[in-house]
């Protein structure tokens, strides 16, 4: 096993490479690397774009024939923060899977220096700053804000038919998202290119949405399976058997065995770290962000402290102040667990953390 490729990602680095999305070469970070990776993704999502605003064109129509009713104003409200969600989602699917590739050449990056710290470390180290931040907003806002929209999807598709269940003028099937086009959508030369268009783009989000899937294949499954195969090998051999030589064979090629597991889990010590990289960072920048903005608070706070005329006040109430002007005087600490308290509790709440995932793992 060879310490220098990351195993644990050759399914993905495959799949990347057949949608010929894998970078080639270092590329700089600069805005037209950007335009360059975004551009695909433009061009296939937007006829679907398109056929979510004619979606929303047809709605506000209806509503407009139907004498301001409450009932089609309100689809069509809905069809309106619809489309802005699948602008939103398709903005910052293009923005994750940029990032997410610049964020696969700095692993690749960091796995040529074994010893040390590399050269370049801090440029590698500001890329990184720059890449993980957008990463982290988009991996728990977007979805927060996709996935009630994703769950009626196919309810909106289905709903656009009329009495006697064919799909109304415009509508286009096979779609995930209900989309409406000013031309006969059941002729195949206008069908075909949009349900394409369609696929295509899921291709391009596919990687990105696989990435949790092939981590856990790669640290848990294929460690599991060969783990679980070196046992059964060591309970065929049999210790006593009098061919001597050939069982010394068996026992070394299971301790050759044993050890690619061990390079396969020296390959996720250096890989997992810069995997889970963008919470790290973001939680950080939350932290830090508030903590600024919280000492700009305290400071107009500590401005109306010594503001007050002290000289004025009788000798008991300028004790007080002279205390409650040194507290202010203390700069606001803000700290993330478990950095402020290691106690039994906290150890308590992760060990039943991890007992529970171990056992769901177990029984997976």
């Amino acid at each position: 096993m060879e310490n220098d490729n990351f195993k644990v990602f050759k399914s993905l680095q495959k799949y990347m490479k057949a949608v010929r999305c894998w970078p080639r070469e270092e590329e700089n970070f600069s805005s037209m690397f950007i335009i360059k990776a975004m551009f695909p993704i433009i061009v296939f999502s937007t006829p679907i774009l398109l056929g979510m605003a004619g979606h929303l064109y047809k709605s506000i129509s209806v509503s407009l024939m139907s004498d301001f009713s409450e009932k089609y104003w309100s689809n069509a409200i809905n069809d309106l923060f619809f489309l802005l969600d699948y602008i939103m989602f398709t903005i910052c699917g293009m923005i994750f899977f940029n990032y997410v590739k610049k964020l696969q050449d700095i692993m690749q990056e960091f796995a040529r220096h074994k010893y040390g710290i590399p050269k370049n470390f801090e440029k590698l180290n500001t890329k990184l700053d720059k890449m993980t931040n957008m990463i982290y907003y988009y991996t728990t806002l977007a979805p927060c804000c996709f996935l009630p929209f994703w769950c009626i999807w196919e309810k909106n598709c289905l709903s656009k038919k009329d009495s006697e269940g064919r799909v109304i003028q415009g509508y286009v099937k096979g779609l995930t998202c209900p989309a409406w086009f000013p031309f006969d959508s059941e002729s195949i030369p206008w069908r075909l290119p949009i349900f394409i268009s369609n696929v295509i783009t899921w291709i391009y989000y596919g990687p990105n949405l696989s990435c949790p899937i092939i981590i856990v294949y790669g640290f848990v499954k294929l460690t599991v399976d060969r783990l679980e195969h070196l046992a059964d090998i060591l309970k065929d051999i049999d210790f006593l058997d009098m061919n001597q030589e050939l069982t010394q064979k068996k026992f070394r090629l299971c301790m050759k065995y044993y050890s690619e597991i061990i390079l396969l889990w020296k390959d996720v010590n250096n890989v997992i770290g810069l995997v889970f990289a963008p919470t790290q960072n973001g939680t950080m920048a939350l932290i830090l962000g508030l903590l600024e903005y919280g000492i700009i608070v305290h400071e107009q706070l500590t401005i109306h402290v010594y503001d007050i005329p002290w000289y004025e006040m009788n000798t008991t109430v300028r004790n007080d102040y002279k205390l409650f002007h040194a507290l202010v005087q203390k700069t606001l600490q803000l700290k993330i667990e478990p950095n402020n308290r290691l106690n039994m509790v906290y150890y308590s709440m992760v060990m039943k953390g991890a007992y529970s995932l171990m056992m769901y793992l177990t029984n997976f």
